[in-house]
């Protein structure tokens, strides 16, 4: 049986993973046929059969057209003997195809794989290493790094000194320090699994991952509803913590939190 290659290392991000199955991912692709298997493997859903369709074609092209000259939105290599191909897929690809295998594994990707793609657009790609010996590609890895501290060096600061403030804020106050529309902040929010609301309720719940993981909490709102009935009501709060998170997904930057007061 043909192995994998080793998935863990030093300056490698850990795997995705779904039902225990790994879904290797590469630049800003996915594989297909990993999602395939990690769904249950279903004979009626496999990526050649969708990829067939008229209506994948079209979704397809129309990825490859917003795509860098020469960047295609599929990728397929042939296995060798006794070992299957694999398709690689740009993650919108990848996310549509995640529908069509199931709601529920399409609900885990919309999350898992955009934020995967959404570290891998905002890592500092290295130079071309070239010959990892060759004192040139030494120093001009050195100066790449270099210039990068420098230039991310302001931002960190100011996010370590955020994140070590004290005070969760309102959405709709993040929405400022983030210098975004409140309306686009809380759809961000719900697309991602931060917050979600109650069937016939107008109130914006975190939910409890997020909150297990200090990125948000919730308040108590004491109220007085039309009939003069005492109300509470909780309203959730992002912490510093998750606005630094939020920052880091959105690519935005805070450069002053100011103190409640």
């Amino acid at each position: 049986m043909a192995k994998d290659p080793p998935e863990d290392g030093p300056n490698l991000p850990a795997p995705l993973r779904y039902g225990g199955k790994v879904i290797h991912d590469r630049d800003e692709m996915v594989s297909l046929t990993d999602m395939w298997r990690a769904a249950g493997s279903p004979a009626e859903k496999r990526p050649a059969d969708w990829l067939s369709q008229v209506a994948t074609k079209e979704f397809v092209s129309h990825v490859e057209a917003t795509l860098d000259a020469g960047q295609g939105g599929i990728q397929t290599s042939k296995g060798g003997r006794g070992i299957g191909g694999n398709t690689f897929a740009h993650w919108q690809i990848g996310l549509a195809y995640a529908k069509y295998l199931s709601h529920e594994f399409h609900i885990w990707a919309n999350t898992a794989v955009r934020e995967r793609m959404e570290e891998v657009r905002s890592t500092a790609r290295l130079p071309s290493p070239g010959n990892p010996t060759d004192p040139a590609t030494i120093l001009q890895v050195i100066q790449h790094l270099q210039s990068q501290v420098v230039a991310q060096g302001g931002r960190l600061i100011a996010l370590d000194r955020i994140e070590a403030s004290e005070g969760s804020r309102c959405i709709t106050d993040i929405a400022k320090l983030l210098g975004m529309r409140p309306t686009d902040l809380f759809r961000f929010m719900s697309a991602r699994r931060w917050i979600y609301r109650r069937p016939g309720t107008d109130t914006w719940l975190a939910y409890q991952d997020k909150q297990d993981a200090g990125l948000m909490e919730h308040e108590p709102f004491r109220f007085t509803s039309r009939d003069g009935t005492p109300r509470v009501r909780m309203n959730a709060l992002v912490t510093p913590r998750g606005l630094v998170r939020l920052a880091g997904l959105l690519g935005k930057d805070v450069q002053e939190v100011p103190a409640h007061g």
